[in-house]
């Protein structure tokens, strides 16, 4: 199973769509983080693990996205 769906038939520039939108989704998701922070609903040790992970995974995507 792909990671998106229809992943297997998609040609180059149709995955680099996809790893843009899930680029600008984990920024959401980075900026959703950065709030509850702020707003105290989560420590700031829970937001270090989320900050790794989620610039990890941002890593992982421009790297796929290069060599696609």
């Amino acid at each position: 199973m792909g990671y998106l769906p229809g992943s297997t038939r998609a040609s180059g520039k149709d995955r680099k769509r996809f790893y843009g939108i899930a680029k600008g989704s984990l920024e959401e998701l980075h900026y959703q983080c950065l709030l509850a922070a702020d707003l105290e609903y989560i420590t700031p040790e829970t937001f270090a693990a989320f900050d790794a992970h989620i610039q990890r995974v941002s890593y992982l995507l421009f790297k796929i996205r290069q060599n696609t």
